[in-house]
C-alpha cells in the first residue's frame, strides 16, 4: 500500500476504511463537478498516460497546457467541423511557425494566474 493511502486507511480497519471511503467519494462525485469531471478524466488510461508523461514538472505542465489550449481553440474557431487528425495537423502546422509558437507561448504564459485557482476552489 503506497505511504497517502495508508495515511488514510488504518491497515487494521482496511475494508471499512475504503467502504466508507467508496461512500464518501460518490457522495463527493455527485456533490462536486470539478472532482467529478477530475475523477473521469484520471480513470481513463489515455489521460492517465498523458498525465504520467507530461504533468511531471512545471515547466512541462505549461507545454502541454499550451497545446490542448490551443487545440481547444482550434475547434472553437474552426468554421467548419474538424476531426481531431485535422485538428492535430492544423495545430502541427501553427506550432511550426515560429512567431505564431513565440505568440502562442506568450498567450500561454499570460493565461496561468491565481484567479484561475480562485474559481477551483469555489466548487469545494
Amino acid at each position: 500500500m503506497s505511504d497517502i493511502v495508508s495515511i488514510y486507511v488504518n491497515p487494521n480497519k482496511i475494508n471499512k476504511c475504503l467502504t466508507d471511503a467508496e461512500k464518501n467519494g460518490k457522495k463527493l462525485y455527485k456533490k462536486n463537478e470539478t472532482y467529478r469531471l477530475l475523477a473521469n478524466c484520471l480513470e481513463n488510461p489515455d489521460f492517465q498516460q498523458l498525465f504520467n508523461n507530461h504533468f511531471d514538472t512545471l515547466d512541462n505542465l505549461k507545454v502541454i497546457l499550451m497545446f490542448m489550449k490551443l487545440y481547444n481553440q482550434i475547434g472553437q474557431n474552426s468554421p467548419i467541423e474538424l476531426n481531431g487528425y485535422q485538428k492535430l495537423a492544423i495545430m502541427d502546422k501553427l506550432m511550426k511557425d515560429k512567431d505564431f509558437r513565440r505568440k502562442i507561448c506568450h498567450q500561454t504564459s499570460n493565461s496561468v494566474k491565481i484567479e484561475t485557482h480562485s474559481k477551483l476552489l469555489q466548487n469545494n
